[in-house]
């Protein structure tokens, strides 16, 4: 049996340095801190308070720390920073 409706492969939702950049200079500081030591429960704390500002921010990157995307994190708070 052939499926006559594939399937699409859903992209999972992402935030973008643009969009972090809108954070308080203070909180994304401390969210790089954290990513940058592997640090989850001080990640987590963060999270808290980007919930503040931004929900869809925040769980996207709640996200992202649950998939261990600290690399791709990482550089997004790079490239929001610059």
């Amino acid at each position: 049996v052939t499926d006559a409706y594939p399937l699409k492969k859903i992209k999972a939702p992402s935030v973008t340095p643009a969009q972090l950049a809108q954070l308080p200079a203070d909180v994304l500081n401390t969210l790089y801190q954290a990513v940058l030591e592997g640090d989850i429960e001080a990640a987590n704390q963060v999270i808290d308070q980007i919930l503040d500002f931004d929900g869809y921010v925040a769980e996207v990157i709640q996200a992202m720390l649950k998939e261990y995307k600290f690399d791709e994190l990482q550089e997004l708070i790079e490239a929001a920073t610059m």
